[in-house]
């Protein structure tokens, strides 16, 4: 990395958490001594351009403990993520061979060379290296005729490499990447897993994640990240340069990658987040760097390094910070955390994901009157059915006072619970979940409990157990306090040993069983929301899903669970609590009215602005799915509005709604506050998505190729999608994505294609056609749990529905929707203009836009507003509902068996692709 010293500090993103996602996992326990027997390790070297420069015998120090400590801690492989050298020069690449070459013959390592590694004086202006001279690192050296390596890139350069191998029981393969790889580069290494597609990867390349759990991303963060690859010389290359995000996009969200490992970063050097591809495979991303300049480099000669200790599950890996200088390991939660691996695609949903894991109990608790049944979907089947009882408007809204009983159930000395969970409020001393081992005397709960014995004012996720006397004794506690409105994936597991508390997926506490005390005693049940207690000190929020398993279930099971969430869609309501009047520029205060797990954040803004953040995470933006938004007041104080949901210009990552007054004509003055809905669809699931640029080329998509978006005038585009046709597969949805007081409408065409146009929400399309960038989403009519169609307000009636619903036209431009058994508390409604352009004549879209908002009885007001006047007026729409609690899913494959010689063949495709 750079010579400057920056002191920042890292910006925990997580609520996630997911993805994204922070499953890598800060624990309170830490130790010098070698991994369980059965383990296996991965020793990474971050920048040493220091040690190479000024102290080689601290660079010695590293690699001779690697070697004397081979057998003890079982090192499969020796990583180096680059910044080898300072300055490029033959007196640092001395050193660094003297002190590397102590591995030869003992330990196979890899080396991803950094942006001091190249050019002259290692300024990166060119990508000469001496790395690659045949004296050190290159051709025909120690380093390139080890037996592990499979190839180079280049012939006569060693500096773009794969290297392959086998521990515990995995054959592994790791991809070094020059600096900022060139596209031909990543074309190789795209080429080189796919014919290693049975192998799980890592990806060591100098610069991929930046210090504040986010990718670089030139194109949507440009200069707020330090040190991006596209501020060196070597990006003038006509050959290309790529970073991280675009690393992702091109090759590693395709491959089974396990891990993507890069120093390069000052700040504090370290950060990390796992993210989902659309595929369901997860990667676990990773910046570790202690050169001086990070805070926790200290002197240059403590030599940290980092070791990745697989445990003997083959699943569980321990992330270790280490200096061989002070024999000292780095016990923060940044230095010393655990991650799980997973094997094989994530299930498309949360619920789905545990079913795979055969829970004996499971309930969404859907039920809405005291005294139903909860349905138990697991293994246990009705005999484990539950009993809400209470007062809420269904059993997952917890008000205080409600709980569900459930059980009863065999007695379990090995368990585990999962589930996800929203406080309403911070308040201390609520349970989530209590299991009586005698009677009230003797309970095992998880809840908020004041931190520590004494009941600090810091309230903690935590695992209690109460005896007889009303003492409390905490077992397991997390190091963070709990926020209220946001949502977390919590899950305790017990084994014979141990009893583990996660949190997001960080494994946050562990603590020995002592005996029988923390057994499940089945034969009273167990109690969701509450506890036996005579004070229960019931939980007051939400309690999605809740599961029961017989067994310790593992962290890669944990991750799973908790990953599936974010291939789910996210939706809710967002109420704007500030004033309307356009002339106010005050700020924009809004809540989260009701939203679905991992949740969404609503950070406020200035007026008719909103920041969103997906489960909290800045990470989930643009480059990760697309968020649609609709407003849900037909009228506030006069003023009709629309939304956009734009591109964030100022480089944090999040995404940004955008309201503007209809018909006023200028968006630097008639930005208003009002309610909106939100949906976000994350590649991660599957949706064909994208969003488009304003020349029709794409910033990001997932299954939409670029050939099949076309700019075909001034603020008109065609969408044709292979093997989708508009009229009989499925619904566009669209949005604007600029502040730039928009509308989009789509036009449904005979030949399957979509005319989609953008224009001003202020006059007819024919004066204001806008060339803007905007997003869309595609359902299909196939969506489990789709509710929606296409609906004519001319006539009343719909060109192709799915689900139980009614819609009434009541007069012009107003219409009423009834959702059975839903309303607009449990979902929100995606709507767009959708006319059949040929059978109407139409050269130009009828310049409509369309708003809902409740009616106070659970039924859905829809008004379509005609421009440039701003009042009623039919119009064709397609719309959907999208619930909180069962939200919308792609359509699974469908599956033909045919006879074949020899066999069965089976043959998987897309319904109605």
């Amino acid at each position: 990395m750079e010579n400057t010293i920056q002191t920042r500090k890292n910006i925990g993103v997580f609520a996630i958490g997911m993805v994204a996602l922070l499953l890598m996992s800060p624990v309170v326990l830490a130790g010098s001594t070698p991994p369980p027997s059965g383990s296996f390790t991965i020793a990474v070297l971050p920048d040493t351009q220091a040690l190479s420069q000024s102290y080689p015998a601290a660079f010695t120090a590293q690699t001779q403990w690697i070697k004397d400590n081979r057998t003890s801690h079982n090192i499969q492989y020796v990583l180096h993520l680059g910044d080898v050298t300072q300055n490029n020069n033959a007196t640092e690449w001395g050193r660094a061979l003297t002190s590397m070459s102590i591995l030869d013959g003992f330990v196979p390592y890899a080396i991803a060379p950094g942006n001091h590694d190249y050019g002259p004086g290692g300024n990166a202006t060119t990508r000469d290296s001496l790395f690659n001279d045949s004296a050190y690192f290159g051709a025909g050296s120690n380093y390139a005729t080890q037996s592990s390596i499979g190839g180079f890139y280049e012939a006569g350069k060693t500096d773009n490499s794969y290297h392959t191998f086998n521990a515990g029981g995995r054959d592994w393969i790791v991809l070094t990447m020059e600096f900022g790889p060139r596209d031909s580069v990543v074309n190789w290494a795209d080429g080189v897993m796919d014919a290693h597609a049975n192998h799980t990867g890592i990806l060591v390349t100098h610069a991929y994640m930046y210090n504040d759990e986010t990718r670089y991303d030139d194109g949507l963060r440009g200069s707020t990240q330090s040190w991006r690859p596209e501020a060196y010389g070597v990006a003038s290359d006509p050959a290309g340069v790529n970073n991280g995000q675009e690393l992702w996009d091109k090759m590693v969200s395709k491959h089974n990658f396990a891990l993507t490992l890069n120093g390069h970063v000052l700040g504090d050097g370290t950060a990390r987040f796992s993210a989902i591809n659309p595929n369901g495979g997860v990667t676990h991303q990773g910046l570790q760097n202690f050169q001086p300049g990070t805070e926790v480099g200290g002197d240059p000669d403590n030599a940290y390094m980092r070791l990745y200790e697989v445990q003997p599950d083959n699943e569980t890996v321990h992330v270790r910070s280490y200096s061989p200088t002070l024999d000292n390991y780095l016990t923060d939660a940044a230095q010393d955390f655990y991650i799980g691996l997973v094997d094989g695609p994530v299930k498309a949903s949360y619920t789905a994901a545990v079913q795979a894991d055969s829970p004996i109990a499971h309930y969404r608790l859907e039920t809405t009157d005291a005294g139903d049944a909860v349905e138990n979907l697991g293994t246990g089947g009705a005999a484990m059915d539950g009993t809400y009882s209470g007062s809420g408007s269904k059993a997952s809204d917890y008000d205080g006072n409600d709980s569900t009983t459930i059980g009863p159930f065999a007695d379990m000395s090995n368990w585990s619970v999962s589930t996800w969970v929203r406080p309403d409020s911070d308040s201390d001393s609520q349970r989530v979940f209590s299991n009586d081992r005698d009677g009230w005397n003797d309970d095992v709960i998880m809840g908020i409990t004041p931190e520590g014995s004494g009941y600090s004012t810091s309230k903690r996720w935590t695992i209690t157990h109460q005896n007889g006397n009303d003492a409390v004794r905490t077992i397991a506690e997390d190091t963070k306090d709990v926020n209220a409105n946001q949502w977390y994936h919590l899950t305790a597991t017990a084994d014979g040993d141990k009893l583990k508390l996660y949190v997001d997926g960080e494994l946050v506490a562990i603590t020995d069983r002592n005996g029988s005390h923390l057994d499940f005693d089945g034969s009273d049940g167990a109690v969701i929301g509450s506890s036996f207690h005579s004070e229960p000190r019931s939980f007051d929020g939400s309690i999605a899903e809740l599961a029961l398993f017989d067994k310790a279930i593992s962290m890669s099971d944990v991750t799973e669970h908790r990953m599936a969430a974010f291939r789910r869609v996210v939706a809710g309501n967002l109420v704007n609590n500030s004033a309307t009047d356009p002339n106010d520029n005050g700020d924009n205060s809004v809540t989260v009215a009701q939203h679905a797990y991992p949740g969404i954040a609503a950070p406020g803004g200035n007026e008719g602005d909103v920041r969103v953040a997906i489960a909290g995470q800045v990470s989930l933006n643009q480059r990760e799915g697309v968020l649609l938004a609709t407003v849900t007041q037909n009228d506030r104080d006069g003023l009709k509005g629309t939304v956009e949901v734009s591109r964030n210009a100022f480089g944090d990552g999040y995404m940004s709604l955008s309201t503007t007054q209809a018909g006023f004509g200028n968006n630097s003055t008639n930005e208003i506050n009002i309610n909106t809905a939100v949906a976000w669809f994350p590649f991660a699931g599957g949706w064909k998505s994208a969003h488009v640029n304003a020349d029709g080329t794409l910033f990001a998509a997932n299954g939409v190729a670029a050939s099949e978006v076309t700019r075909v005038d001034t603020g008109r585009y065609t969408i044709a999608m292979n093997g989708v046709h508009s009229v009989n597969d499925g619904m566009l949805f669209a949005i604007g994505g600029a502040n730039e007081d928009n509308i989009v409408s789509t036009g449904v065409l005979a030949d399957g294609s979509w005319d989609v146009r953008v224009q001003d929400n202020a006059a007819q399309f024919a004066a204001t056609g806008e060339d803007d960038p905007f997003s869309f989403v595609y359902l299909s009519y196939d969506s489990p749990n789709l509710i929606g169609g296409r609906y004519d307000g001319f006539s009343d009636s719909h060109f192709k529905s799915v689900g139980d619903f009614t819609m009434t036209r009541i007069t012009d431009g107003e219409y009423e929707l009834i959702v059975n058994g839903e309303t607009p508390e449990t979902g929100m409604l995606l709507l767009s203009v959708a006319y059949e352009a040929e059978a109407l004549g139409i050269t130009a879209p009828d310049d409509n836009f369309l708003t809902y908002e409740a009616d106070g009885s659970g039924k859905f007001i829809i008004n379509s507003y005609d421009l440039p006047g701003v009042s009623l007026q039919d119009t064709q729409f397609v719309w959907a509902f999208v619930s909180f609690s069962d939200p919308l899913a792609v359509p699974e494959p469908a599956t033909i068996t045919l006879m074949c010689l020899g066999g069965l063949l089976t043959l998987v495709r897309r319904k109605r692709k």
